[in-house]
């Protein structure tokens, strides 16, 4: 039995490119604390960037220190924030 294979047919949608597309653009961001020896703590994943950004000062204002967050798209840092402790 042959398996079936949908044909590619130009300018149409395609239900794995889609999958995958969207796959990849909704990793979200995550939220690390660098801890004292240098390493990072994986605190949480968070889906928009605005709430990533209101839960890492929510987190600093309660346990002051180093924190980042990383896109998980890409894997760059994309802000950091050192409260005074």
């Amino acid at each position: 039995m042959r398996p079936s294979v949908a044909p590619f047919v130009p300018g149409r949608s395609h239900r794995i490119e889609n999958l995958y597309h969207c796959a990849m653009t909704s990793l979200g961001f995550d939220i690390f604390r660098k801890m004292e020896d240098g390493h990072p703590l994986w605190i949480a994943e968070v889906a928009v960037l605005k709430e990533a950004k209101a839960q890492l000062h929510a987190l600093a204002s309660k346990a002051p220190g180093e924190y980042f967050i990383r896109d998980a798209s890409n894997g760059r840092i994309i802000f950091e924030f050192v409260s005074p402790r």
